[in-house]
């Protein structure tokens, strides 16, 4: 009988009869850069030569980006070779099924397609590029010369693969912090220029360990969110966020050490609403701004200098 499987990266469910035939056509297709990692953990585990590797698909999301980038090398006609292979015989004569496979691998589903699709959201996030880019006829061009058989995707379609990549991230991140004890929060709340929109950014730092007190832990950080802010900034509205945010992401109130925010009497009371007295750590960066800032503020030359950077800043920002 069919069994249903839940995958941990999107919480959707699929019928398997025995085997992960389904499973892996969801990796190649919807998470190509977890498969591609799956992928190259079984071949290497079959060489003859120890090689160290992560041992799941959910490990920082650097590595992961990492193995991406690292994982495939592509020639002039677009042909993938591994980089292991390149001190191997890189003239074995093509079979017919290997060229069947390269043709069905450009395909709107195909794993090349998929896979190059990655590496451009990769590089859209990467360089913080707008998502009309692939729409660009420079991009169109360049695709076009190095792999002629690639088509290169919609805004549209970009936009669903980086939702979809998103997630993705995002089980990566529950996982990783469900593995640590203790977390610092760093947040701020910020408004563009020329609009009022607002944003509550919140950062999760920790050590990379479970015990996070050995001398080879390293510190990490990771940016939460930055989600829009629909109501005034009061007390009770920022602490309210604050609970969604950590509820997102499984963070528990007792693995909480601190929260640094800036003086402003809003964040003050979120933060001692949110958690309890002496948890909240004065931003230093807000505290050295009012210093230059009262310091300044009597200095007329130098008002009027500061004054003309900001009237620059807020015309061509």
């Amino acid at each position: 009988p069919a069994l249903g499987l839940d995958l941990n990266m999107c919480g959707k469910t699929y019928k398997t009869s025995g085997n992960t035939t389904n499973l892996s056509t969801h990796l190649k297709n919807k998470h190509y850069h977890a498969f591609l990692q799956l992928k190259n953990k079984n071949a290497r585990s079959r060489t003859s030569s120890p090689v160290t590797f992560t041992n799941s698909i959910t490990d920082k999301p650097a590595e992961v980006e990492n193995n991406l980038m690292e994982s495939a090398i592509y020639d002039d006609t677009g042909t993938e070779f591994s980089k292991d292979s390149q001190s191997k015989d890189l003239w074995k004569q093509t079979t017919i099924i290997d060229v069947f496979e390269r043709s069905s691998g450009y395909e709107a589903e195909g794993h090349k397609t998929s896979q190059i699709n990655q590496v451009l959201v990769y590089m859209i996030c990467k360089d913080n590029m707008p998502l009309y880019c692939v729409e660009k006829p420079g991009l169109k061009r360049l695709m076009s010369v190095i792999c002629p058989r690639y088509k290169v995707p919609s805004r549209t379609t970009i936009t669903g693969l980086m939702e979809q990549r998103y997630a993705t991230t995002k089980a990566i991140v529950k996982k990783k912090l469900s593995e640590i004890n203790n977390i610092a929060l760093t947040s701020d709340i910020l408004t563009l220029i020329n609009s009022t929109r607002s944003f509550i950014v919140v950062t999760a730092h920790f050590l990379n360990t479970a015990n996070n007190c050995t001398p080879e832990s390293e510190h990490e950080m990771v940016t939460l969110t930055a989600r829009r802010m629909y109501q005034a900034h009061t007390a009770d509205y920022i602490k309210e966020c604050f609970e969604n945010i950590t509820d997102e992401f499984s963070i528990e109130k007792d693995c909480i050490l601190s929260i640094t925010t800036d003086g402003g009497a809003n964040m003050v009371a979120a933060v001692k609403k949110f958690l309890e007295n002496g948890k909240r750590i004065p931003c230093l960066a807000h505290l050295l701004n009012l210093i230059v800032d009262r310091a300044t503020r009597d200095n007329a030359p130098v008002l009027q200098i500061a004054n003309r950077v900001k009237a620059i800043c807020k015309r061509y920002g």
